[in-house]
């Protein structure tokens, strides 16, 4: 399908078409000024004339704008002319989660597990700092940078719960990650994205989805009655994980916190303590200082471990009132964790959110 290029935003040019999804065009541009290359997000007026949409493009802005994260893409800028809203943000050259899925052939474990540690963090961070259900999340809204990091992207299902863990009755996300009470469309809350993201892990560990029709009241018929068949050959601990996180029940499905210390992410870090995977690649200094109101945002790199992936907002603030961390468009730092506190040092090649070695950096 051709697309016909919308008009540009002030400062920014529309190269490339990239894709599309709801009621929104997804761009290549550039910012002038800098000359970098971002993703503009054009979002037609035309199309929030319905409160419904209206009410989702105003819930996706709030929430990405109060997503700090380094494994959640950050908006950069919110730009509207007469005919369009436009959302810029990073651009990602290395394609989505579902580029590195093959059918029938079981990614690599170490590969596994350095992407779903940093899908927990950022959940973690969305469940319990934000109070938000990101709710579609799957391979296609995991983006890759050029260090091999994921970004969360797409916040247009995205919802606040209340007090009691739920948010409102939708039927929302995409049919084969979509957990059993969106379906019986019931209260929900947190465990959606539980449910999502062990259907990844699944499709990751074994080359197919655990549950796939191409029926999607025969989908939801498996996905509300059936369990998965979890081959035999898979990992026992990573067995347990899955069976845990697609739990009918969503009270009884694990958190969080419960997948950063299952036994198949801790022995990620016990068995490969010499393993560098990951680095959060630092933002362009420019391309930060040119977007104005953006100084109050840090961007940070930390290193974590499997079970310390959960201190990242809280731990931004305290190194934002410390002064120990400088705030966009100066030099980021890398943040290490000692067993006396905290260090710093210019943002360099690779960090691990895998293989933290207690005593600080590795030789």
């Amino acid at each position: 399908m051709l697309y016909t290029k919308p008009s540009s935003p002030q400062g920014y040019s529309l190269n490339e078409f990239i894709g599309s999804g709801g009621f929104s065009q997804v761009w290549m541009g550039t910012h002038l000024y800098s000359d970098k290359i971002v993703a503009i997000k054009v979002i037609k007026k035309t199309e929030l004339i319905k409160e419904e949409n209206r009410k989702r493009f105003e819930r996706e802005l709030m929430i990405h704008k109060s997503a700090i994260h380094p494994f959640i893409v950050p908006l950069y800028d919110h730009v509207e002319n007469i005919m369009n809203h436009y959302l810029v943000m990073e651009y990602l050259p290395g394609g989505t989660l579902m580029d590195r899925i093959h059918k029938g052939k079981p990614m690599n474990v170490l590969e596994m597990q350095h992407y779903i540690t940093q899908i927990v963090s950022a959940l973690d961070y969305l469940h319990n700092s934000l109070n938000v259900c990101h709710q579609d999340i799957k391979p296609q809204n995991i983006l890759i940078d050029k260090s091999n990091n994921i970004r969360i992207i797409d916040f247009g299902f995205s919802t606040r719960f209340d007090s009691v863990n739920t948010c409102e009755i939708s039927t929302c996300g995409s049919p084969k990650y979509a957990s059993p009470e969106l379906y019986a469309k019931v209260p929900h809350g947190k465990p959606v994205d539980i449910w999502s993201l062990g259907v990844i892990i699944y499709l990751c560990a074994t080359g197919y989805y655990p549950f796939e029709h191409s029926s999607i009241e025969r989908l939801s018929t498996m996905i509300l009655h059936q369990d998965p068949l979890i081959p035999d050959e898979l990992d026992s601990n990573l067995k347990d994980l899955i069976k845990g996180m697609l739990s009918k029940q969503p009270e009884s499905r694990l958190t969080c916190n419960e997948i950063k210390k299952s036994e198949w992410l801790l022995q990620a870090q016990h068995e490969n303590q010499d393993i560098q995977i990951t680095n959060i690649t630092c933002n362009n200094k420019k391309m930060m200082e040119i977007i104005k109101d953006k100084s109050s945002i840090v961007r940070m790199t930390k290193r974590y471990s499997s079970p310390n992936v959960n201190e990242s907002l809280s731990l931004q603030e305290k190194l934002c009132a410390s002064g120990r961390f400088k705030p966009i468009g100066q030099t980021p730092k890398k943040i290490i964790m000692k067993k006396n506190g905290w260090n710093t040092f210019d943002c360099g090649k690779s960090i691990s959110p895998l293989c933290l070695k207690e005593d600080g950096i590795e030789k």
